[in-house]
């Protein structure tokens, strides 16, 4: 990552969150829409919000007694950071400024006080812990997605190419192409032998903050007997994998080398990237599309799509490779 980049963010940062400092109720109420949008809009601050959200199993619960008036603390800073974006979210979706009575009445008595305590409570701690992981390559879902982009924009053919001339080997070719890609964006890791459920494809460990990365590397191609049933399998080996080294996030990542797209049908489909949240594990699912259509997105029609739902990814896996 360029330190330009991050510079840059971090200064768009600062300045939106000195904005709302310096606000009234009444403005702050509308700055903050603004600030939110920007968070969103932002592949990177987005990226590490859905991170934080998805490392906090009942996040939705605690956001909710926390708005209702609750003292709720985080146990941790990903905790903290989580549940603060989660009101702020709450009181931006409310009708008006005065509404922040809801949740900050037992933070002070009056609206002054009121309003500082609440961006002490929320705003500051989602602000101190976007501004400190800036630089600190925990940001794992957004190298994902940026790696995503430059396979399907730039390298299809040459991975299309280099998975087709050895399909027994093209899935740890693909694997190896990813670890290489995340090392080169600067995130270290050294490959782990295995875990008690076997020898991943794809799990590495973070040396600089011992924070396993639990990710996996699977083919989509229902014609090389890797469908529908076989990314299920993927899907319970990365919650395994997340299982033996007690982390509460993965990644299931899933080089489609066939013509048929995947739909995943899911309860939380409005999310930017898929994922499941399943015994208390959420695992992103990102599919890379490295098969090399002939014809462009606009002239190919209705894709005849492989669908996969979210109840077939939580039941057991079938034996069925061919599905």
């Amino acid at each position: 990552m360029e330190s330009s980049f991050l510079q840059n963010i971090r200064y768009k940062l600062q300045k939106r969150v000195r904005r709302l400092n310096g606000a009234d109720l009444h403005n702050f109420f509308y700055l903050l829409k603004q600030f939110l949008i920007f968070v969103k809009d932002s592949e990177l601050l987005a990226s590490l919000i859905d991170e934080i959200r998805a490392k906090v199993p009942d996040l939705q619960e605690s956001v909710d007694n926390a708005w209702a008036g609750g003292d709720i603390y985080g146990e941790n800073e990903v905790e903290s950071a989580a549940i603060a974006f989660g009101v702020l979210e709450a009181y931006a979706a409310a009708t008006r400024p005065e509404d922040l009575w809801t949740c900050a009445h037992q933070l002070a008595n009056d609206g002054d006080g009121m309003l500082d305590a609440f961006r002490a409570r929320y705003l500051e701690p989602l602000y101190e812990y976007l501004d400190e992981h800036l630089d600190d390559r925990k940001y794992i879902l957004y190298a994902l997605i940026r790696y995503k982009h430059l396979c399907e924009w730039f390298r299809r053919d040459e991975l299309f190419r280099a998975w087709e001339a050895d399909t027994k080997h093209g899935e740890e070719i693909l694997a190896l192409d990813l670890y290489r890609y995340l090392f080169e964006c600067g995130i270290e890791f050294s490959i782990e032998p295995r875990s008690a459920s076997g020898e991943p494809d794809l799990i590495a460990r973070q040396t600089s903050e011992h924070e396993p990365l639990i990710a996996d590397a699977k083919v989509f191609n229902p014609d090389k007997s890797k469908g529908k049933s076989y990314i299920v399998r993927g899907f319970h080996q990365v919650h395994r994998y997340a299982s033996d080294y007690n982390e509460s996030i993965g990644y299931l990542v899933i080089f489609n080398t066939s013509p048929k797209p995947i739909r995943f049908v899911l309860s939380e489909s409005s999310q930017a990237i898929p994922r499941v949240v399943y015994n208390h594990k959420t695992i992103f699912l990102l599919e890379i599309d490295v098969y090399p259509h002939p014809d462009p997105a606009s002239k190919r029609g209705l894709p005849d799509a492989v669908q996969i739902t979210e109840a077939e990814l939580c039941a057991d896996p079938v034996t069925d490779e061919s599905a």
